[in-house]
């Protein structure tokens, strides 16, 4: 589909999107091509890996078939416009993100972050009752 021509028509943006069959993106990508469908490069083009137990080759995209994972998490987003903003994503055991980084170690878009549940989180929660209008106060159970 193209999107978007420019002031001289001569380039345009071509958009390409593919899901599997959860409707899950495997692949959102947009080229800047010229008339006759020559494409001139990525704009954005990102493939995504949710650990299917099926094996995904579609170009630009490939990724392994794994026994592990299938959930609806996101393990890697592979970034085909540039390579050093790819990223990839690991899980705790309740499917809570836990680590999230790039997959280049060094340069100005290498980054990494650590998450973890907070010592002091609440075992339960408070519903919320409105004791007048304006005003919410929790309330205790029972």
């Amino acid at each position: 589909m193209a999107n978007g021509y420019t002031n001289t028509t001569t380039y345009y943006i071509e958009t390409g999107n593919l899901y599997n069959d959860r409707l899950q993106p495997i692949l959102i990508q947009a080229t800047l091509a010229t008339g006759g469908d020559n494409a001139v490069g990525y704009v954005l083009s990102l493939c995504y890996d949710f650990h299917l137990h099926v094996a995904v080759s579609t170009i630009p995209c490939s990724f392994d078939a794994y026994t592990t994972g299938d959930n609806g998490n996101v393990f890697q987003v592979l970034n085909n416009a540039d390579s050093t903003r790819s990223t990839a994503y690991i899980y705790d055991p309740l499917n809570r993100i836990a680590q999230a980084y790039t997959e280049t170690t060094s340069g100005a878009n290498c980054w990494g972050e650590t998450y973890s549940p907070m010592a002091t989180a609440p075992v339960c929660f408070l519903p919320l009752r409105a004791s007048t209008p304006g005003e919410i106060s929790p309330t205790a159970p029972g």
